[in-house]
């Protein structure tokens, strides 16, 4: 019998597989334990560190192709097969695959999204890559969106936890009112929602589709670090703010973040420093470039209202990736609807 054949009867649990563990979790902490199949790949974090460790920037022209075969590290993924250009490392339609790979990711977390489950830890290191067998036998690759240990309902105020240099403005206020200032009055006045996982995307993803991570760049002493929220008497006391008329931080906040002014940075400027940490002000003719600009500049947004959709953006990323598909299926001597002998959706 052959490998496949046991897998090809059973129907993928994802995401059933997560929300039930999110479930026992939530109903008895610490009590409950869950088997599931084992994802394969690597995770996205991986992917970038790969990317960093090859030298791709320096090494890859605009059109993806590689200009040295010497000079490659062995810290490379090699998610790609045989192709004309010699490199083992990254195939001639990588951008295509990283564009999809990010479409997938988004595709994912609107899952969530419909059953108003707020991830709160959207971050390259829990967005896997799954190489499995199909129902058909054959081998395909997905993406996964796991780690549901800080997820909470779309409108819960409590802090959950998160990463730092992905957790949205909102996530930051809560953070502080719930965990610091011990106040959960003044953190029902915070503005948060389903939102702000589109934050942690457009950073994540972004970070993905130009290889680079914001905090290698931004973190201290070096850089401002991570998106913080001083409140009021930190504020003061670092002479950020002098008006001494306002005692306590909820008096004055609740609504939009502009609401909140006592940020150790505020965020747009933040944004502008993580966005020139990323390379983003370079122009670039590759589409990983593009896309990762139009994700940043329309995902991570400091006011939640104002920040695209899941859905729009994952349309978006789709016509990237369609763009990416066709240039390499023009130029390639022959280019069929596998990807390296994976079988991976177009859309």
């Amino acid at each position: 019998m052959p490998e496949w054949a046991v897998v090809e009867k059973l129907e993928d649990a994802w995401p059933c597989a997560e929300l039930y563990g999110y479930h026992l979790d939530r109903r008895a902490p610490g009590k409950s334990v869950l088997l599931t199949r084992k994802l394969s790949g690597p995770d996205l974090f991986d992917v970038i560190r790969a990317e960093h460790n090859h030298n791709w920037h320096f090494h890859h022209s605009a059109d993806a192709r590689c200009r040295t075969v010497y000079s490659h590290r062995g810290g490379g993924v090699n998610t790609g097969g045989e192709w004309q250009g010699g490199c083992v490392y990254y195939p001639a339609n990588y951008e295509f695959q990283k564009l999809r790979w990010c479409a997938l990711a988004l595709h994912r977390l609107h899952q969530y999204a419909v059953l108003s489950i707020r991830h709160n830890d959207v971050k390259p290191d829990n967005i896997v890559l799954d190489f499995h067998y199909n129902r058909q036998g054959h081998k395909a690759l997905d993406v996964k969106l796991i780690d549901l240990g800080t997820a909470s309902m779309y409108n819960a105020k409590d802090f959950t936890g998160g990463t730092s240099w992905y957790e949205s403005p909102e996530q930051k206020l809560l953070e502080y009112f719930m965990k610091k200032k011990k106040n959960p009055e003044a953190a029902r006045r915070v503005d948060i929602g389903l939102s702000s996982d589109i934050w942690g995307a457009g950073i994540s993803l972004t970070e993905v589709l130009v290889g680079r991570r914001v905090v290698d760049s931004l973190k201290c002493p070096a850089g401002p670090g991570s998106l913080d929220y001083l409140g009021y008497d930190a504020a003061r006391a670092q002479g950020r703010s002098s008006d001494s008329s306002v005692g306590a931080d909820y008096f004055d906040c609740g609504g939009e973040i502009s609401c909140y002014p006592y940020w150790a940075m505020d965020p747009a400027e933040w944004l502008m420093y993580a966005r020139r940490a990323l390379g983003l002000e370079k122009d670039s003719k590759q589409l990983c470039h593009e896309a990762a600009k139009w994700l940043f500049d329309h995902l991570a947004r400091p006011e939640p209202s104002t920040r695209a959709s899941l859905l729009t953006a994952l349309d978006r990323t789709e016509r990237f990736a369609e763009e990416a598909y066709q240039r390499y299926r023009y130029t390639a001597t022959s280019f069929q609807h596998k990807i390296d002998g994976y079988e991976m959706p177009r859309n």
